[in-house]
């Protein structure tokens, strides 16, 4: 059950500083960014449980403080599949409110999440004091656009195991030391287009480099630059 938390004024830039600290807001100024975490609405989810749905007539938008979203996506009559996971400091959910229209996607939160949420109320709120709103979101959708472009290259890597790295590393990028996330090699396999075997099999010999490590349904990166270098020579 979604549940909704009262966070006072006075917390909310601390306790939402992973929104500020990269990405959208990160661009913004600093009058926009406190109108926007002192507007929000706060909710917590458990994991598998659902945000919103595809369908929905739902046009609010969201920042994952905590935790992560996976987004499902369905074509025709197949069982929709994880084609992308949303970590702390992401935003989604904006298509509707520019295109309207049903969700194209289904939201479901990974592990015990936590989101500020926008809807016409809190959006509402934040005009008052941003004449500049509806200029900031249409970035934000492009943003959200690149991040889905980005999506699509990685797809379109033929080699399998190159395509399941990359993954990996869009997921770590921008941290440092040991990042762990909760993910399944199954949904691993699911956000790749690869195999349930395939991921297998690459992730023991990835363990056998140190370059991660598997424990209790999540996958930790220990080395990102090792990573990466293993993107950039893997069949050369």
């Amino acid at each position: 059950m979604v549940t909704q938390l009262h966070v006072p004024e006075p917390q909310r830039e601390e306790r939402f500083a992973s929104l500020s600290r990269g990405g959208w807001l990160s661009l913004q100024s600093h009058a926009f960014t406190r109108a926007i975490l002192c507007a929000g609405r706060v909710i917590a989810l458990q994991p598998r449980e659902p945000v919103t749905m595809e369908g929905d007539e739902d046009l609010r938008i969201f920042g994952v403080v905590r935790g992560a979203v996976g987004t499902y996506s369905s074509h025709r009559h197949q069982f929709p599949v994880l084609g992308a996971m949303l970590l702390s400091g992401q935003w989604f959910g904006v298509g509707p409110r520019f295109v309207g229209g049903g969700r194209k996607l289904t939201f479901i939160a990974m592990e015990d999440t936590e989101l500020l949420c926008f809807g016409n109320a809190e959006f509402q709120q934040v005009s008052v004091s941003c004449s500049d709103l509806d200029d900031q979101l249409a970035q934000l959708a492009q943003m959200m656009s690149n991040y889905s472009n980005l999506i699509v290259a990685e797809l379109l890597i033929p080699e399998t195991d190159r395509r399941i790295v990359a993954v990996l590393l869009r997921l770590c990028e921008g941290t440092s030391g040991e990042f762990s996330f909760r993910l399944s090699q199954a949904e691993l396999g699911e956000m790749s287009n690869a195999s349930r075997d395939t991921v297998n099999k690459l992730v023991k010999r990835l363990e056998q480099c140190g370059l991660l490590t598997t424990r209790y349904g999540r996958i930790v990166v220990a080395d990102y630059e090792g990573l990466a270098r293993w993107f950039d020579t893997a069949g050369t």
